[in-house]
């Protein structure tokens, strides 16, 4: 993952053209209100009860001192299964992170798996069909996890960093005429529902987007993923923005796309949540201000639209606080952003935080001084969320509206409370409890906690 690299794997700064936009988001009803159940019966969206502390896998080592962050490992090809192993033994519990790194090479570049004319001759494009770079990477990925299986590794997590693939973004006319003409797209088409050729090209394209990204996310976890839980039942696994969302459910990524996309890779979702909000325009065609409070609200937003298209757990990857292309830099909205995925229901964060080698400017690299930032943050989570006692479980789980005055999240800790963050635009001193009348002062801050009983109607507004 790289800087200039910081860009949802759909954006448009990638080869091919993404013509327009498929249709503006819905512009949803304002939530400014909550009411926090007496009982924790299953509602419609999927579920999502977590226990335990909320922790986060970082990009690099972690500095001294923090508590709730662990670096992860990283795994190349060829590298030695003992050596890994040995390595994992030494993380805390439950923070044994493998990032697996080049291994998704075989798994797009085999030559026999490229585009083929009616007669079965090779035409040289880049297909979605990647029946022999699976097998072969495979085959690897299982040697791989039965030494260091067999060596007492240990893996909690197994992510990866794959930013290729094939997406619509990535694909030119071209290549998508000869995935067009290829005779195994006949099948294709008919399981997926892709309009004709001619309608793709002409920007019809969310059926066709969305069968080449499951193609990807299929290929890595019939060559990698599945693997890996095969070795490790328990492991969680995900590749970098890479997630389940379902027309329902769809929120617009950056630059004001709405992508369906059918699956994720790995059995959890790993958004990119770096806070760059790029589009300008609400729904009904209001200026979107891209301001810092609005970022929290879309990003919140988004997680929201992932955990109810899907029963899977979603790890977030977030950016360091000081990151330059990002409305949140250096901005107290940072910290809010993670607060309200945290009560939203992310069950741990994925943290890129490069630091600076020799001959690099440290000012565009994140420090040990963010890091234990950082970590800090989870630990006022973790001192609220009661971990290792309670379950929480999100119940603020509808998107809100694009203008809604405050950003509201609640969770409820077991059976005994909810614990809420309110979080205001710049400008408002105060937030009103409006059933109790209670006034909560932000004292400068950009937000505020709250506790309510459950079963508690809890109204706030802002002042």
């Amino acid at each position: 993952m790289r800087i200039v690299c910081a860009l949802v794997i759909l954006a448009l700064a990638v080869a091919g053209s993404c013509a327009k936009p498929p249709d503006p988001p819905v512009n949803r009803p304002a939530t400014r209100t909550a009411t926090a159940p007496a009982a924790m019966t299953e509602p419609a969206a999927p579920r999502h009860q977590l226990q335990g502390p909320i922790q986060a896998l970082a990009w690099e080592k972690a500095p001294a001192g923090t508590s709730n962050i662990a670096g992860l490992i990283r795994v190349e090809p060829g590298v030695n299964p003992m050596a890994i192993a040995k390595r994992s033994q030494e993380s805390p519990p439950g923070q044994a992170g493998l990032l697996l790194m080049g291994w998704d090479a075989d798994v797009f570049a085999n030559a026999v798996d490229r585009t083929r004319d009616a007669g079965g001759a090779s035409t040289g494009y880049l297909s979605p069909w990647f029946d022999h770079g699976i097998a072969a990477t495979r085959q690897k990925t299982e040697k791989f996890f039965q030494e260091f299986s067999a060596a007492g590794g240990r893996a909690d997590s197994v992510v990866m960093d794959m930013e290729g693939g094939v997406s619509y973004c990535r694909v030119t006319a071209a290549q998508t005429q000869a995935i067009f003409a290829d005779p195994r797209f006949a099948a294709w088409q008919a399981r997926y529902n892709i309009p004709g050729l001619g309608a793709v090209l002409a920007g019809d394209i969310l059926n066709y987007n969305a069968a080449l990204m499951d193609a990807t996310a299929q290929a890595l976890n019939q060559a990698i993923f599945d693997v890996a839980t095969k070795n490790f039942p328990n492991v969680s696994t995900s590749n970098y923005d890479m997630y389940a969302m379902n027309q329902a459910n769809v929120v617009p990524d950056s630059g004001g796309y709405k992508w369906v996309l059918n699956s994720g890779a790995g059995n959890g979702g790993a958004p990119m949540m770096y806070g760059g909000l790029h589009f300008s325009a609400a729904p009904d065609g209001t200026p979107y201000t891209n301001t810092a409070y609005h970022t929290v609200l879309w990003e919140t937003n988004v997680l929201r639209g992932i955990l109810n298209s899907s029963s899977s757990n979603v790890t977030p990857w977030l950016a360091f606080k000081g990151y330059a292309d990002s409305r949140l830099t250096n901005s107290p909205y940072y910290d809010e952003m993670v607060y309200h995925l945290a009560l939203s229901g992310a069950s741990g964060f994925l943290l890129w935080n490069p630091h600076a080698t020799a001959g690099q400017n440290p000012a565009q690299f994140a420090s040990a001084a963010q890091d234990r930032a950082f970590d800090t943050l989870l630990q006022t989570l973790n001192s609220k969320f009661k971990p290792g006692i309670a379950v929480r479980t999100p119940i603020t789980t509808q998107q809100m509206g694009w203008n809604d005055p405050l950003v509201v999240s609640g969770v409820q800790i077991g059976d005994t409370g909810v614990l809420w963050r309110i979080t205001a635009p710049p400008g408002v001193k105060q937030v009103k409890v409006v059933d109790t009348g209670e006034v909560l002062n932000l004292n400068g801050a950009a937000g505020v906690w709250y506790e309510s009983a459950p079963g508690t109607a809890v109204k706030f507004t802002a002042q």
